[in-house]
């Protein structure tokens, strides 16, 4: 049994995406983006740091997943404290989307991605209610920025606290098992939320080509997306699954996520070491910063190709149609959709 546990925990890191609102997360059978790029931004950083040698925990459970994990990412070299980084990386990069739940588990998982607090939405680099017109994506830059910061302190944070509180558990959901709570290492684990928040910037926002993809220039709209007042001009572009996607015409989004990833945690280190948070400052300037006065109609500053990508699969109302397509949306009025009565036989 703890032989088929290991082997549907890695399929379920590393297989199929889910059709949640982000760069997709694995499930039993499909893969996952986040799983993706924060495997090649850990390698990346091995390739220049050597985290220190620690104690994990004893039982071997986790031992077996993460070299499994370690496997599958064409990481097998790995030694345990690494491997246990790893693994609780990955644990928490999943951790925002599913709060440990089956992607299946379809009320529990519109409860987090609906969730109307600013800070619901920021996690995952959106924009809230609150955050109409051009000065909306001034807002969500600012609140992703906050979230992020926050973040970010809370890796210090558990970095700097005794060893023997470095360590704790976190839900996850195995196909056929339900969730288990699995061993992390903190520091680790948090890095991942914060990862996660990173990466979800580059599929719910629209960036500057001409700025290797470092500049914002909008922030796409979920929770106002999935009802029946959505309007494009007030709320922003709609999420979309088109962006959600490590398709190959998304590579450079891809590689500018996994460098931001491994940028960040370079910077984590840095104030774990050194109490210095310029880094922070520098490293938010740098990937988080908001081309102004940019929107539809003057094709997001010369940036038509991505406002393309986003057109596809826009995210709509659970249950309801709408009467127009967030490209026909620009009389600044609230839009009610068109309800459809879902009949079956």
């Amino acid at each position: 049994m703890k032989a088929a546990l290991s082997v549907l925990f890695v399929m379920a890191l590393l297989t199929l995406p889910a059709t949640t609102r982000a760069f997709s997360i694995g499930s039993g059978v499909s893969e996952g983006c986040h799983e993706k790029i924060s495997a090649q931004a850990f390698r990346r950083f091995l390739a220049t740091f050597q985290p220190q040698k620690r104690k994990v925990p004893i039982h071997p459970r986790w031992r077996r997943l993460a070299r499994k994990l370690a496997q599958v990412a064409d990481m097998p070299e790995l030694s345990d404290t690494q491997a246990f980084a790893l693994l609780s990386l990955v644990v928490g990069v999943r951790s925002p989307d599913t709060n440990g739940h089956s992607i299946s588990e379809l009320s529990s998982l519109r409860g987090i991605h609906a969730d109307r607090e600013a800070a619901g939405q920021y996690a995952h680099a959106l924009r809230s209610p609150d955050d109409d017109y051009d000065t909306g994506n001034v807002a969500a830059v600012q609140g992703t920025r906050r979230v992020i910061a926050d973040a970010v302190a809370r890796v210090v944070a558990s970095a700097r606290a005794p060893r023997s509180e470095q360590f704790g558990h976190a839900p996850m959901y195995f196909d056929f098992y339900g969730v288990v709570n699995v061993p992390v290492f903190l520091p680790a684990y948090y890095f991942g939320r914060a990862a996660h928040t990173v990466q979800d910037s580059f599929a719910h926002a629209l960036r500057d080509a001409s700025s290797g993809l470092h500049q914002i220039v909008h922030v796409l709209n979920y929770v106002e997306a999935i009802g029946d007042e959505y309007s494009e001009r007030r709320d922003g572009v709609s999420h979309s699954t088109g962006m959600d996607s490590c398709a190959e015409e998304m590579r450079p989004r891809v590689e500018a996520a996994i460098e931001a990833t491994l940028e960040l945690l370079q910077a984590a280190v840095v104030i774990r070491d050194t109490d210095d948070h310029a880094a922070l400052e520098a490293y938010l300037e740098r990937w988080f910063t908001l081309h102004p006065d940019c929107n539809v109609t003057n094709q997001m500053c010369g940036n038509p190709g991505w406002l393309e990508v986003a057109r596809r699969g826009p995210t709509g109302p659970y249950l309801f149609g709408r009467s127009q397509r967030p490209n026909d949306v620009y009389d600044g009025q609230r839009v009610r959709g068109t309800a459809e009565r879902v009949t079956r036989p």
